[in-house]
């Protein structure tokens, strides 16, 4: 009994050895998720596993970038092939300097320019235009200077010659009112023809004292013309013209009467009141043409300050 239990009890502790030993084996090893106890399923395997485009793997031509740069953009499975990397690089490499080289045409239309020359370039065209500017306005004031003094020399003369003019007239008109006076008082023809002949005389110098003082004055319409400041004289001889024109009217009247009274008595005192007549016709003449003139003239002064304003805007914008 004692031999039993001694046998027996060293086959008890050696059996659960063993259980233990083969047991410990039996026990599902820590696996990572891809083992055969936590399987994955199929369908995310395939999304996993992902194929490249036909277009890169098997063709070797080389696409544009856009389609290049989206087939070559491999996910984490696409690692594992050694081809794609090479078509990327390759691929890129070649695609990259055709878009980042800009063409020689956009070089040439388009030349760089810094700041600081833009602003060399703008300041030097505005002291081209300032020097411009200068020049024009000492032209102008020069121009203007030698007008001025030309219309100033002229209206002087003027102003001489219609002073002259309307003494001359005031004294003949005198001399008419006497004679018309002293006709009735004549006793003989010879006293009449030497009045008349006197008087003559003195029609004759102021008809040459009107043409003077017609030609002076035209030219000094021509000067206004050549000077640019506008000078008050369209108004200077207006009244004094309406003066002197009926100054003349009444002298006209004066030899009418003379006329008219001995006309048929006396033969060569009609030829000379005829002769004086046509004189004062003449300055009558001469006076109508000078007041055309002068409104002529009140008109050229109105048109010039337009024409001086104007010029001055142009010569300030040039």
């Amino acid at each position: 009994m004692q031999g039993a239990t001694s046998t027996a009890t060293p086959q008890l502790k050696s059996l659960p050895k063993k259980e233990k030993e083969t047991v410990k084996p039996a026990r599902p090893p820590r696996l990572p998720p891809s083992s055969s106890d936590c399987p994955i399923p199929k369908k995310p395997e395939k999304k996993v596993d992902m194929k490249p485009p036909a277009t890169v793997t098997r063709s070797t031509s080389l696409r544009p970038r856009q389609a290049s740069d989206a087939a070559l953009k491999p996910s984490g499975t696409f690692n594992r092939t050694p081809s794609l990397p090479r078509m990327r690089t390759t691929a890129s490499a070649k695609a990259e300097p055709e878009a980042s080289e800009p063409s020689p045409d956009t070089t040439r239309r388009t030349p760089v320019v810094s700041s600081s020359q833009a602003a060399e370039i703008c300041f030097d065209d505005n002291e081209a235009e300032i020097e411009v500017l200068q020049a024009r306005l000492l032209q102008w004031n020069f121009i203007n200077a030698k007008a001025t003094q030309a219309f100033e020399e002229q209206k002087h003369q003027v102003e001489a010659q219609f002073k002259t003019v309307y003494s001359h007239i005031i004294g003949l008109k005198y001399e008419l009112n006497q004679s018309k006076d002293m006709l009735h008082s004549f006793d003989s023809k010879e006293k009449l023809e030497k009045v008349i002949a006197t008087q003559m005389n003195l029609l004759n110098q102021i008809n040459s004292r009107v043409e003077d003082f017609k030609e002076n004055y035209l030219s000094l319409a021509a000067a206004a013309q050549a000077t640019s400041e506008i000078m008050p004289v369209s108004g200077v001889f207006l009244e004094d013209m309406g003066l002197l024109y009926q100054e003349i009217r009444a002298c006209d009247t004066a030899m009418q009467s003379i006329l008219n009274g001995h006309e048929e008595q006396i033969t060569k005192t009609t030829e000379m009141a005829q002769t004086i007549h046509n004189l004062w016709k003449n300055m009558q003449e001469i006076i109508a043409e000078l007041n055309e003139c002068n409104d002529l003239f009140k008109e050229l002064s109105d048109i010039q300050k337009v024409e001086s304003s104007h010029m001055l805007e142009s010569i300030l914008r040039a």
